[in-house]
């Protein structure tokens, strides 16, 4: 899925987390650059001051020993041949003395072994001005230098930082050294301290912003359900009061579009209504005229032809009348409805009767089973007008000798209205598109104005009522029963 159809509450997720985690590698990358240039100046500063305080040492040291040797000089020019030969003990000294030459430390044999294995790591050498080596720690390596200063060296595979002191006054080259993994342990120790805690503690971090977003996206949630919920007829205006700053662009432009369709509808529904009242005086004066023309004709064919343009009329005015109901239905709304208690039992009755004489000619059975009273709250005018479109629809629909049931009842304590014939019937597919205007069946022989089924859904949708399709008497025909609330105590 495309990033730029994923939601706004994942897309701010991605963003937010995604710089978090860009800030922390910057973070990181600032804290390792910064730790290693820490480590570099102590670890450096530590070589040279242990170079100072060995050779400070080792000074005095040799010092010592070469002002020993020149007394031992000195004493050696004053004595002769024949003192030293009266003294045995006195020329044992010297002799000794002369072969041992100067002392050379080797802090293996001083230390023993290392008391950490760190020691390894650690390199000291010095050394005579002519090279002979006076101090060597184990494993040290010979490192090539013949200048004081920090230097670098690679001895067997290992890379080593180092420190070389020239003392002149004593006449020795110290040198001191330690491997560079030293340091980059030290370094990677800082840089993985620093970062535990933000690897330990993203995960809730993470459900934080997850927290904080969704919190913030709150009133766009409260809005889009607001506009999910809203019946198509509902085009009052969104209200903006918990709307963000951000949003209230939108909910203005939304508002503003309710405003030209409800207006537009409006005007639609305005012609409508005043087009089918400026039709229905012409319509009735029209009516009338062919009537008059017939009673004084004697032609049989202009009586036929006469009386094909009444139907025409009829249907005609009967249009009109549809016209002026849906107008008025879709002109309503709930909280204008003359609602009260009424009993469906006398709507059925008063439908039935209207309906009775239509029936007959067309020598269907129209019946009526209502065996009690059953109370709902509803505008009886137009309760009758939804019914009144059901049963003409089954009278006009059904074929001649069928049969039309009006039922007043309940389904599992919902009240309803149930209309049920054994017509024709309407197949599945076209149940989904019979609420449409001036819709009508393909293979409908009779004339309609295809409104009769919008005006019962308008009317239904008023009184909060569903409407359920089905089959009708014994699996054939049309079975349309509408669900009405329950009337509360």
């Amino acid at each position: 899925m495309p990033f730029r159809n994923l939601s706004i509450r994942f897309k701010l997720l991605a963003i937010l987390v995604s710089t978090s985690l860009l800030v922390w590698l910057a973070v990181i990358l600032l804290v390792h650059r910064q730790a290693w240039h820490e480590v570099e100046e102590v670890f450096d500063a530590n070589l040279a001051l242990d170079a100072r305080v060995l050779s400070s040492l080792l000074r005095h040291e040799v010092l010592e020993e070469r002002e020993s040797e020149q007394r031992l000089s000195r004493l050696r020019a004053s004595l002769d041949e024949g003192l030293l030969q009266t003294q045995p003990r006195l020329a044992a000294f010297l002799r000794e003395r002369d072969s041992s030459g100067k002392d050379k430390i080797e802090l293996g044999d001083v230390w023993g072994k290392a008391a950490h294995e760190y020691e390894a790591k650690l390199a000291v050498v010095a050394r005579h001005d002519n090279g002979e080596v006076l101090l060597r720690s184990p494993g040290s390596p010979d490192f090539e230098v013949k200048t004081g200063g920090y230097f670098d060296s690679e001895q067997g595979g290992k890379h080593w930082r180092g420190y070389a002191l020239s003392d002149p006054v004593a006449g020795l080259f110290i040198q001191v050294g330690e491997q560079i993994e030293m340091r980059r342990e030290l370094v990677r120790d800082i840089v993985l301290n620093t970062i535990s805690p933000v690897l330990i503690f993203f995960p809730l971090q993470v459900g934080l912003v997850w927290f904080g977003v969704s919190r913030g996206l709150r009133p766009l949630v409260r809005l889009t359900r607001e506009v999910e919920r809203r019946k198509p007829d509902s085009l009052e205006a969104v209200p903006n009061r918990d709307a963000p700053r951000e949003a209230l662009p939108l909910v203005d432009a939304i508002n503003r579009l309710f405003g030209r369709i409800k207006a537009t509808l409006e005007n639609e529904r305005r012609f409508t209504a005043d087009a089918a009242h400026e039709l229905r005086t012409p319509l009735a004066a029209l009516k009338t005229h062919v009537q008059v023309a017939s009673r004084n004709t004697q032609d049989e064919a202009m009586r036929a032809c006469l009386g094909r343009i009444g139907e025409g009329v009829d249907r005609a005015a009967h249009l009109v009348d549809q016209l002026l109901t849906l107008a008025r239905a879709e002109a309503r709304d709930q909280s204008i409805l003359e609602c009260r208690k009424i009993d469906l039992r006398a709507v059925a009755l008063e439908v039935v009767a209207s309906h009775s004489q239509k029936a007959l000619d067309r020598e269907i059975d129209l019946g009526l089973d209502a065996p009690e009273p059953i109370p709902v709250n509803g505008d009886a005018a137009y309760l009758q007008i939804l019914l009144r479109n059901l049963v003409d629809n089954a009278i006009r629909y059904t074929h001649q000798g069928g049969q039309v049931t009006v039922s007043a009842g309940s389904t599992a304590g919902v009240p309803c209205l149930e209309v049920i014939d054994n017509g024709p019937g309407v197949s599945e597919e076209e149940r989904q598109r019979m609420f449409a205007r001036f819709h009508r069946g393909p293979s409908v022989q009779t004339t309609g104005s295809g409104l009769g089924m919008s005006i019962v859904e308008r009317i239904a949708e008023l009184h909060g009522a569903r409407i359920d399709l089905g089959e009708g008497i014994d699996g054939r025909g049309l079975r349309v029963r509408v669900l009405f609330p329950t009337l509360g105590p």
